[in-house]
């Protein structure tokens, strides 16, 4: 929880559980930011969140090479 009160406090908006739409856009640039995902997911799944990136790529391998391919990705967790 420590991390919705840090987005209330930096928001300064009360974040309500089922009432409040929590966007984390361009969310590749923030790595904490994408590990929150499984907290929110496992812990405390009442929030609502969305994501989105312009710039996420997966890795994909080609006989050992690695390549990076672009993903444009919205999701809902």
């Amino acid at each position: 929880m420590r991390i919705i009160r840090y987005l209330e406090t930096l928001s300064n908006e009360r974040i309500l559980p089922g009432d409040t739409l929590i966007i984390f856009d361009e969310i590749q640039s923030c790595e904490r930011a994408l590990t929150s995902l499984k907290y929110f997911n496992e812990n405390i799944p009442e929030y609502h969140i969305v994501c989105a990136s312009s710039l996420l790529g997966v890795a994909v391998s080609f006989e050992n090479n690695i390549k990076s391919i672009p993903l444009y990705a919205t999701f809902c967790i």
